[in-house]
């Protein structure tokens, strides 16, 4: 499939290049006079299929085990209570990513039986949407624990924030001897 998508990109540069009148050069290639085919090939193979393989790695990077850990913390939400989401996997294994900054994975047990009771028959209307404005039906002194970790789900990022480094123009930078003489002052 990513061939065939590729195929008619190709296509749609070709067609450009001949209304155009560009003549057929590719980085990498040494003679103007190259076969379509050949700069075809040389295109998908030095471009194209690396260019997949990275936004796929990348991908991987962003939304691997952590990401699916960190969204399936979501399932304390009244909405997915109430939906029955993350069905067959325990609290403990659930809430791991956040334990330390919990106070213990038994009390959460134990809240967490509260909460679900809590939402189960409550109104739909009334019922919470977000982490925000559930954490806000979460009073400290009942639900210490999932008030917290609906803090976190409300506040954090659950995507690496590495991948800001990518979009800089000139990459980041990095202080120099001189930079780091000037501050001394």
């Amino acid at each position: 499939m990513a061939e065939e998508k590729f195929s008619s990109i190709f296509e749609n540069v070709l067609s450009v290049v001949r209304d155009h009148d560009i003549p057929m050069m590719w980085r990498g290639l040494r003679s103007a006079t190259t076969s379509e085919d050949e700069v075809k090939r040389h295109a998908l193979e030095n471009t194209f299929r690396p260019f997949v393989q990275n936004v796929i790695k990348e991908l991987e990077e962003r939304f691997g085990n952590t990401f699916r850990r960190a969204v399936q913390c979501f399932a304390i939400l009244p909405t997915r209570i109430n939906a029955g989401s993350c069905a067959g996997t325990s609290d403990s294994e659930l809430f791991r990513l956040y334990e330390d900054d919990l106070d213990d994975l038994v009390t959460l047990q134990n809240e967490l039986a509260i909460w679900r009771r809590k939402w189960r028959n409550a109104d739909p209307a009334s019922i919470p949407t977000n982490a925000l404005s559930a954490c806000n039906s979460a009073p400290e002194h009942i639900f210490p624990n999932i008030r917290r970790l609906l803090q976190i789900l409300a506040t954090l990022p659950i995507i690496p924030l590495q991948w800001n480094v990518h979009f800089l123009p000139c990459g980041p930078l990095k202080p120099t001897s001189e930079m780091q003489l000037n501050h001394l002052d």
